[in-house]
C-alpha cells in the first residue's frame, strides 16, 4: 500500500504477470503516470491511481476494482472483459466516455458519476447498481444508450441517470423492473437478439 504514491517521477508502468493485486494507494496522486501495462492483475485496490493521468487502461485480467480506484483520474478508454466488481466511485469525476462490462456483477455507488459518458453496455450477469452510478454524465446531450443483457433488473439505488438517454435496450423477455428506470424522454426499446 501507498507504495509509489505522490510520486511525479513516474511516467510509465509495466508489470510483471506475476503481480496479480496493485495495492492501495500505489499510485496514488503519480500527477505524470501517463502510461500502465498491467495483463496479469486481479485486483486493483483502494484509490490505487486516483488523480493519475492515465489515459487509457486495458485491464483484460482485472476482477475487482476497489473503491475511489480511478477517482479523479484523466481515464478516457477502458478494457474490463472480466470485471466482476466496481467499487464506489472508482471512475467518479475521470473522462470514461464508453463503458463496456460484459461480467460485472455489482457496480458501487457513483461508481462513474460526473463523467463525460456517451453509452453504456452492462452484462447480463448484473445484480446491483449503486445511487448515483451514472449520474452528472457531463457529455453534451447525455448518454446516448444504455443496453442491458440481463433479463431481470438489477437491484438499484435511488438515482442511476439524471440526465437524457434516448434509448433504454433491454431484451425481449425483460423483466417489467426496467421499466422503473425510464426518464422523460427515454424510449424503451425491446431487442429481439439480446
Amino acid at each position: 500500500a501507498h507504495a509509489f504514491e505522490g510520486d511525479d517521477s513516474i511516467t510509465a508502468v509495466a508489470l510483471p504477470k506475476s503481480v496479480t493485486t496493485i495495492g492501495d494507494k500505489a499510485f496514488h496522486y503519480c500527477a505524470s503516470l501517463y502510461s500502465a501495462m498491467m495483463n496479469g492483475v486481479l485486483t486493483i485496490g483502494v484509490g490505487a491511481f486516483s488523480g493519475s493521468k492515465l489515459n487509457s487502461i486495458d485491464l483484460p485480467e482485472v476482477q475487482t476494482i476497489g473503491v475511489n480506484a480511478f477517482y479523479m483520474s484523466q481515464v478516457r478508454n477502458i478494457n474490463l472483459p472480466k470485471v466482476q466488481t466496481i467499487g464506489d466511485n472508482a471512475f467518479r469525476m475521470s473522462q470514461v466516455r464508453d463503458i463496456n462490462l460484459p461480467e460485472v456483477r455489482s457496480i458501487g455507488y457513483s461508481a462513474f458519476e460526473s463523467c463525460p459518458l456517451n453509452s453504456i453496455v452492462l452484462g447480463g450477469k448484473l445484480e446491483y447498481i449503486g445511487s448515483n452510478a451514472f449520474a452528472l454524465s457531463t457529455v453534451s446531450g447525455g448518454i446516448q444508450s444504455v443496453i442491458c443483457y440481463g433479463t431481470t433488473c438489477p437491484q438499484y439505488g435511488h438515482i442511476l441517470f439524471d440526465g437524457s438517454c434516448p434509448a433504454l435496450i433491454v431484451p425481449k423477455d425483460y423483466d417489467s423492473g426496467y421499466k422503473q428506470w425510464l426518464k422523460d424522454g427515454w424510449v424503451l426499446c425491446i431487442c429481439p437478439i439480446l
